[in-house]
Formats: C-alpha cells, sequence, structure tokens
C-alpha cells in the first residue's frame, strides 16, 4: 500500500557544498591561471638550463678539439719546415741525424718524425730502432690511392706507445712519388678525455670518415656507447652542435661531434641525456615547486583572510541561528561584536528581531493564557448549568408515576451528563483540544449506572480502551454516541435480570488507505431479540446520526445471548 507523499521531503533543498569549500574552490580556480604560468615559466627556464648546459659540456669538449686541431696545424708547420730540409735520395744516415736533431730541438712538441720510401718502407726516422714496412697499412694504401696531405690518429703508436696525431704529406720527384714523410705529436684530445677528473659517464673518441673508431682513451671499454655505423655517419655531416641520438646499447645520449681535420678524422664526445643535461638540482626543484608553493601559499592566505573577515562569522550566526530556533530564548550575537563593520550590524539586527519576537511571544503567551482560562471557565461554566439541569431532572424523577415518564427523563438525563462529562474533561484538561476518550468513555457509563441505582445493582462494567485523545469537537459525539447506547443497553437488555454485565473496547484497527482507523465496541448480554434495541426507535436514530459526525459505520451483531454495537470511525490527524 502506497504511502502519502512527503511533500516536505520534495520541498527540501538538496545539501551542497559548505560555503567554505566553495570559497577555497573557487580561490584556487582564481588563482590557479597564475600557478600554471608560473610553473610553466619554471619549466622553459629549466629546459632553457638543459639547453645551456648541453651547450656547455660540449663547449668543453669543442675547446679539447680545438687544441687538437691547433697541434695538428703546428704538426703540419713541422712537417714542411721539415720537409724542406729533406731531399729524396738524402742518405740515410744524415737522413736520421736530421730527423734526431729536430725531434730533440727544445722549441717542438713533435715525438717521431721519419720518411718513407717509395717502395712503403720507412727507413730514415727518430726514434726508430729498425726499418718499418708499411706496405700492408691502410693508411699508406689509401695515401698511394690518392697521395695528399692526410692525418692519421693511432690508438697507440707503433714507436711511442702513446695516442698519436700523425700527419704525413707526399715527396715528389718532379710528377713522380719519390714517398713520404711524417711527423708524430701525442694527442691532446685523448689525453684531457683520459684526464681521471672526467665524469665516468662520458664518453670520448675519434673516428674516421666512415665512423670508425680509430682512438680513445685508454680506460675505454666496448664501443658500444657509439651509435650504429650509418646514424653516425648521417651525424658527421651535422657537426658543432649536440645531438641526441641512441647507442649500440639502446641508452639515449647527447653526441657532439667536430671534425679534426676536413673529412679524416672527428672528435666524438658523448654523455648520457640525463647526465649530461644534468640532474634535477634542489636549487632546480625549488625554482619548479615555488611557484606551486606560492599559487598554495596565496590561496590559503585569501582563505585565511575570508574566512577570518567573512565566513567564521556566516557559520556564526548560521549556528546561532540553527540554537535559536531549538531553544528560543535569550540567545544573542556576542560573538560577533569585533567582526566587521556589516557583519557587527547583521549581528545587531539578529539582537533587535530575537528581542522583539521574544517580546511578541510572550504577548501572544499571555493572550493565550487569557483565552485559555476564559475557555476553561466557560466550558467550567456551562458543566455546572448543566448539573443543576441534571438536579432539576432528579426532582422530577422523584415525582414521575408511570415507567415511561421515569425511562424518559433517565435518557435525558443521561444525555445531559454526557455533555456535562465532555465539558468536565475540557475545564479540566492542560489543553482544551486534548481530551482523554477512554477515561471520558469511563466515566460516562458509570455516571449512567449510578442513575439507576435501584435497577442495576449488580451490573458488570468491563473496560479494554487503550488510550486516545480527541478534540472537544470529535469527543462530544463520541460521549452522546456512548450516552445513547448504554441508555439503550439498560432499557432492553440489562435492566431485565439475566446476566448483568456490560463491556466497553476501544482498539485500533485496520487502516484504510492513507487513514487510521478507530473501533468502539460496546456489548450487553439479553435475552433474546426482545432484549436488543428498537432499530425505528430515537436512540437508534441518534446512533447512527453522531457515526455519521464522526464519518464512521456502525455495525450491530446479535447472538443467542449478546448483542454488540462496533463503530468504527477514522483517527483525527491531530490524535
Amino acid at each position: 500500500m502506497a504511502g502519502p507523499v512527503d511533500s516536505e521531503a520534495e520541498d527540501r533543498p538538496k545539501r551542497s557544498l559548505s560555503l567554505r569549500v566553495q570559497v577555497a574552490l573557487l580561490l584556487a580556480f582564481a588563482t590557479l591561471p597564475v600557478g600554471v604560468l608560473a610553473v610553466a615559466q619554471g619549466y622553459a627556464a629549466f629546459h632553457d638550463t638543459k639547453s645551456l648546459r648541453r651547450t656547455a659540456l660540449a663547449g668543453e669538449a669543442f675547446e679539447q678539439t680545438s687544441r687538437e686541431q691547433g697541434l695538428i696545424r703546428e704538426a703540419f708547420g713541422a712537417l714542411d719546415a721539415l720537409r724542406s730540409q729533406i731531399e729524396p735520395d738524402m742518405p740515410v744516415d744524415a737522413c736520421a741525424t736530421r730527423m734526431r736533431d729536430y725531434v730533440l730541438a727544445d722549441d717542438t712538441r713533435v715525438s717521431f718524425a721519419g720518411v718513407t720510401g717509395q717502395d712503403g718502407v720507412m727507413r730514415c726516422g727518430y726514434p726508430l730502432g729498425a726499418p718499418l714496412d708499411l706496405r700492408e697499412t691502410p693508411e699508406y694504401t689509401r695515401f698511394v690511392a690518392a697521395p695528399r696531405r692526410m692525418v692519421t690518429v693511432y690508438q697507440k703508436g707503433a714507436i711511442s706507445g702513446v695516442p698519436v696525431v700523425t700527419v704525413s704529406a707526399p715527396i715528389w720527384r718532379g710528377e713522380v712519388l719519390a714517398g713520404s714523410i711524417a711527423v708524430s705529436v701525442p694527442s691532446a684530445y685523448i689525453n684531457w678525455a683520459s684526464a681521471p677528473e672526467r665524469d665516468a659517464a662520458s664518453r670520448f673518441a675519434i673516428v674516421d670518415s666512415n665512423g670508425r673508431p680509430v682512438a680513445r682513451p685508454d680506460s675505454e671499454g666496448a664501443t658500444t656507447w657509439l651509435p650504429d655505423a650509418a646514424q653516425l655517419n648521417g651525424m658527421l655531416d651535422r657537426t658543432r652542435r649536440p645531438m641526441v641520438a641512441t647507442s649500440g646499447t639502446g641508452e639515449q645520449r647527447i653526441y657532439s661531434i667536430t671534425p679534426l681535420f676536413k673529412t679524416d678524422i672527428y672528435a666524438v664526445s658523448s654523455w648520457p641525456e640525463g647526465r649530461a643535461t644534468g640532474q634535477l638540482s634542489l636549487t632546480q626543484l625549488l625554482a619548479l615547486l615555488l611557484p606551486i608553493v606560492m599559487w598554495a601559499l596565496a590561496v590559503m592566505v585569501g582563505y585565511f583572510a575570508v574566512d577570518r573577515f567573512a565566513l567564521r562569522h556566516v557559520v556564526y550566526l548560521d549556528r546561532l541561528v540553527s540554537a535559536y530556533a531549538r531553544s528560543g530564548r535569550s540567545l544573542r550575537a556576542s560573538g560577533m561584536r569585533d567582526a566587521p563593520l556589516e557583519f557587527a550590524a547583521l549581528g545587531q539586527s539578529f539582537d533587535r528581531m530575537a528581542q522583539e519576537i521574544e517580546k511578541r511571544e510572550d504577548e501572544l503567551r499571555h493572550s493565550l493564557d487569557e483565552k485559555d482560562a476564559l475557555l476553561k471557565e466557560v466550558y467550567h461554566r456551562v458543566r455546572n448549568n448543566l448539573q443543576m439541569i441534571v438536579s432539576l431532572m432528579n426532582l422530577q424523577l422523584r415525582t414521575a408515576e408511570s415507567p415511561q415518564e421515569r425511562e424518559t427523563l433517565r435518557r435525558l438525563q443521561d444525555r445531559v451528563l454526557g455533555l456535562a462529562a465532555v465539558h468536565k474533561r475540557v475545564s479540566e484538561a492542560k489543553q482544551v483540544n486534548a481530551i482523554r476518550i477512554d477515561t471520558l468513555l469511563q466515566e460516562i457509563v458509570e455516571n449512567a449506572r449510578a442513575t439507576r441505582e435501584n435497577e442495576s445493582g449488580g451490573i458488570a462494567l468491563k473496560f479494554n480502551m487503550v488510550p486516545h485523545i480527541e478534540d472537544p469537537d470529535r469527543a462530544l459525539p463520541l460521549a452522546l454516541f456512548t450516552v445513547e447506547a448504554v441508555a439503550n443497553a439498560f432499557k432492553h437488555g440489562l435492566g431485565r435480570g439475566g446476566k448483568r454485565a456490560l463491556r466497553l473496547t476501544l482498539s485500533e484497527t485496520e487502516a484504510e488507505v492513507g487513514v487510521e482507523m478507530m473501533q468502539l465496541c460496546i456489548t450487553n448480554v439479553h435475552r433474546g431479540i426482545a432484549g436488543c434495541e428498537d432499530a425505528s426507535g430515537l436512540g437508534s436514530q441518534l446512533i447512527d446520526s453522531f457515526a455519521r459526525q464522526l464519518r464512521g459505520t456502525v455495525d450491530r451483531t446479535i447472538t443467542d445471548d449478546r448483542y454488540t454495537l462496533t463503530l468504527t470511525f477514522p483517527r483525527a490527524p491531530s490524535a
């Protein structure tokens, strides 16, 4: 069975976020663009720092390759000077002496000098212990195929045993190649890369035009840190700027490539991308986090200011109003006296409103008490007048001669007593609109029995009634209904001997659609059909009339020895 629709639930506003949360979110969103811009600028600065650090690392390597290039130029100068002193047909001893004097000179850094004959064997040189056959070396093969000035870097010089850069030039006899002259100097780049202060993750090498490593520091292991040959060849054309590429091990590394001599040899420097660009230092981390921290601080300061000067007073006023609604009196907005001017004025307005409400409540309560007292006085006077009427009826009963006349006066007296009982209950009740029906009906039945003292002796009264409250407008027809029903019971059943018992039952019954129902049962014994009420009499008509006033229904049940009158009526909402 569907219950009534809760209109209050429909009208009740949906719960939303608190004012504090809404203000915090609003401040956060309002200042978020500034925080985002600051973080973006910090990230851009960090990215620029990374680029600058890459350039700085590459610049350091470029500085060393510049020294290497300077050595190569000096070596070519020394080579040209020495070649001018060498004749193609000079004896080997004289040539060796000339080479020794040049290498041992104080103003040169040359570590080796030598001349290779037309047959590819070097017999003249210093230091040179025995003739050196170069015909099978790749360098000599390239030189014979295209005689020109060449630069070759050796991981380990054949004579000196250290990394050297060798420059060579052809010797001509007319248009015929008569041999070559070569000068070696220690490699400044490889020596710099071998220094212990170099980063362990850094890698250095010198490669030829095919991308093949020809020299690297002695501490280096495999050359897997280099890209594959095809990728490295493509990178040789984009020299003098840092590049990011994948090494042979799949690691992302930064490469700086500088040509040392035309297209013959290149210096390659490499760092891991993270190491080369630098890990995020504490200073850089603070630079990135500072905008976020400042944004959070701005939100907190803004929220604190709004909460300090506005929200706390709004919350205080809300709690004050809620407490005033629950307890009511003597609450004042004392906590808002030190608030900003607008909220202090709002607190004063609340105090004035509370005083005015209390004043009006006092006036209404006083007026209500007066009206209640007057109303009770009216009911009390009416009750006294009804009691006087009952007394007059008693006097009339003493002079009545016929039974019919006495029964008529008793019926009338019962009705007046019923009215008097209702007025009595109203005048004695704490609230004039709340009458205990169970005690009222019990009093009515006992009064009816008392008016028939001579005829109703030995009548047993049994009550089984739940506590029930009604207003006077509904209590009156209920009382009169009971008066008529009990009077009929005394007239037709209880007053003629036999089983003398009367039972009243008041209980809740099954509810109809959306309405709670009450049920009043009045049961008396009788002697056959003759003990029932007259369906066409005045009492039955009054019973049906009072039931209609209560919007109830009446059922009459007759058995061999009992007669039951049942009133089913809706329960008042206020009850």
